[in-house]
């Protein structure tokens, strides 16, 4: 079970804590002992093996430091990448040097909000689709 987080270990504020009390967990243990609940309820065949996991924190390559707005563009982009595969394997494709790193989440929060926004799910598609015409002809 891995814990992928965008920022640096020294400096991200999700803690890898765990103790016998729930209130002196870190949020990673509290995440999953309230999955592990679901899924024992659902008497998942995987339950137990997956409680039995440790959790063990990604080191990225890519880990930023002082950057807390962006964290809702990683947690997409490692979502689309992800394959549970080993950590050496684990590459969304983000440079090393910050940046790089910049120009990369900007391109990436143009193309979520533009899926997002044309999803066919999104009940206001037709009126984004109708702004943007607006906006393309003036």
């Amino acid at each position: 079970m891995f814990l992928i987080d965008n920022m640096e270990a020294t400096e991200t504020v999700v803690g890898m804590k765990d103790n016998e009390e729930y209130k002196f967990k870190d949020k990673p243990y509290k995440v999953k002992h309230v999955f592990m609940e679901y899924l024992h309820n659902w008497k998942h065949p995987k339950a137990q093996q997956l409680e039995d996991m440790e959790i063990t924190r990604l080191q990225l390559k890519w880990a930023t430091r002082g950057n807390i707005k962006d964290c809702g563009v990683f947690v997409m982009r490692h979502m689309e990448c992800f394959m549970g595969g080993p950590e050496s394997e684990f590459d969304c494709g983000f440079a090393e040097t910050d940046g790089e790193i910049l120009n990369q989440i900007g391109a990436l929060r143009k193309k979520y909000a533009a899926r997002i926004l044309l999803s066919n799910i999104n009940k206001m598609k037709n009126e984004v689709l109708k702004a943007a015409n607006l906006l393309s002809e003036s």
